[in-house]
């Protein structure tokens, strides 16, 4: 139910616009008209003797009723059609001079008598979409929650009641639309605090539950450090805890055009939360435990809130090539290399292509195969760093060269699993189609940790070779033959869990270099 009541707005009995026009229908005579239109975009106007008065809201169902509360000075009312233009404009200027407040507002100048009512004015020139509209919460809330202005939902009785706290946005978020939140007010009293995520569920017809996590369907939140997708737990330790925080602390979610959820904390990017999560979500916030009252705060866009270190924090199509690169060919700058749009199913790629991980990694261990978007040309570089581990599996990252064309690839569960024109090394064993060449390769890739870098070549010679935090290992194997493009692929496996490229080109070509030591070790892992 969406009401005017003096010159204010009313959804479902909450004040939802305080000061809607400049009539207030308190001031308004025998013989004044009143009426309303819901308009096609779903947009509610009102009308005080003919006068559009704007829109009062943009969340109007698609059927509704007319609706007249004939409240203490109104005794009778008459539904009428058109009358006379000027007369009611002559109306609309007696009660802008009856009003208090009429010094501020401006008179509407009636038509010429008998000139009838004035032409509509011409049609405005074509324009691009309306900016949407501000963000606010939405007047439909938890049982113990409450909005004011739109902006600030708070529990009123927090330290009688720990639940019922729901608030969500009025309308879906855009891509790449940061929805954020300060934390206003906090009670000592309970455990557990504020909760923030998304829902598909338009907030109009959603019937709240006590807290945002026993709903079933359709929503990812973020609790404590830990990310629930329908009441269940897909990730745990994950970000800052928001247990932890106090009053003035903020926080936030966006969901990028590729699909990936995001929370922020304080400014800083958490990293991806939830993959594949559909468009036109709306905003949750769940006054949970201490947290009493959070106020909607602007900002720019999501990207210019980077957080350092952070996964996925560059702005770009994650799917997509960089510019100058194709999906094979061996032209093009280095800088030009990214993963491919194609990988294992548990594989994510975010940050413009760069940078990969893989997703559910308490739970899934492998089938996180990527390749590069394009073949490496003689003697180049494919570098990479590991930027995260867990400490759950046994073994780790897998690297080398494929002549399988990404689109003609597979992608099994392992890269040992390939069983032609794939040539890797896993551990210390150097494999060729899943079968060992050799053991002890002068490095063993389950000992490297975050920080260290994982860097292969084939030279014109058509060798192998890796280099491992800058050092260059020696030829892994020969015989890679020229004739072939060869893609990189890593298989992020086990232990490893995310890495990005360097952006490293050199050395150009060490086919004529001396041959390194073949016993040589890896360089200590960073700390």
């Amino acid at each position: 139910t969406i009401m005017m009541s003096g010159c204010g707005i009313l959804t479902n009995g909450k004040g939802t616009r305080r000061e809607y026009c400049e009539f207030s229908l308190d001031e308004l005579q025998e013989g004044d008209h009143i009426g309303l239109t819901r308009k096609a975009n779903n947009a509610l106007h009102f009308y005080i003797n003919g006068i559009d008065q704007g829109v009062a809201t943009t969340l109007t169902p698609l059927v509704v009723y007319g609706v007249v509360d004939l409240y203490g000075m109104a005794v009778k009312v008459t539904i009428v059609h058109n009358h006379n233009h000027s007369d009611r404009l002559r109306r609309n200027n007696a009660i802008l001079t009856l009003s208090p407040e009429g010094g501020r507002r401006h008179p509407v100048s009636p038509q010429p008598p008998g000139t009838g009512p004035p032409p509509p004015p011409p049609p405005p020139p074509p324009a691009g979409p309306p900016p949407p509209p501000r963000l606010l919460f939405h007047p439909n809330c938890g049982q113990k929650a409450a909005v004011d202005e739109g902006r600030t939902a708070l529990r009123p009785h927090a330290t009688d009641d720990f639940n019922h706290g729901v608030v969500l946005s009025a309308r879906a978020l855009r891509d790449n639309e940061l929805f954020q939140v300060r934390i206003d007010k906090m009670v000592d009293k309970w455990a557990g605090s504020i909760e923030i995520g998304v829902t598909t569920h338009n907030p109009a017809y959603l019937q709240l539950p006590s807290t945002m996590t026993n709903l079933r369907s359709g929503t990812w939140m973020m609790t404590g450090n830990g990310v629930m997708h329908n009441g269940t737990t897909v990730l745990d330790e994950y970000g800052h805890n928001l247990d932890r925080l106090k009053a003035g602390d903020t926080v936030g979610v966006v969901r990028r055009d590729d699909g990936t959820l995001h929370f922020f904390v304080n400014g800083a990017a958490q990293g991806p939360a939830a993959w594949n999560v559909p468009p036109n979500v709306y905003a949750v916030v769940d006054l949970y435990g201490q947290a009493a009252q959070a106020t909607i705060v602007e900002d720019d866009e999501v990207t210019s809130l980077v957080g350092e270190g952070s996964e996925g924090d560059t702005p770009g199509s994650p799917e997509s090539p960089s510019p100058g690169g194709g999906d094979g060919g061996s032209g093009g700058p280095a800088s030009d290399l990214r993963f491919h749009r194609l990988h294992g199913t548990n594989a994510v790629i975010t940050n413009g292509g760069r940078t990969a991980l893989r997703q559910n990694c308490r739970s899934e261990f492998n089938d996180a195969i990527v390749i590069s978007n394009r073949a490496l040309r003689d003697g180049e570089l494919f570098e990479i760093v590991i930027q995260k581990m867990v400490d759950r599996w046994s073994g780790s990252i897998e690297a080398g060269v494929t002549a399988i064309r990404p689109e003609d690839l597979e992608f099994p569960n392992t890269m040992t699993d390939i069983d032609y024109d794939t040539w890797m090394l896993s551990g210390t064993a150097i494999m060729q189609d899943g079968n060992t060449l050799r053991n002890n390769y002068g490095c063993d890739l389950d000992a490297l940790g975050t920080g260290s870098r994982i860097g292969m070549m084939r030279t014109a010679r058509g060798d192998l070779r890796y280099v491992i935090n800058g050092t260059d290992q020696g030829v892994a194997c020969s015989g890679l033959p020229s004739e072939k493009e060869v893609y990189a692929v890593v298989d992020l496996y086990g232990q490893c869990v995310q890495v990005s490229l360097t952006g490293a080109t050199g050395p150009t070509d060490n086919s004529l270099a001396p041959p390194s030591a073949p016993e040589k070790s890896c360089a200590p892992p960073s700390p």
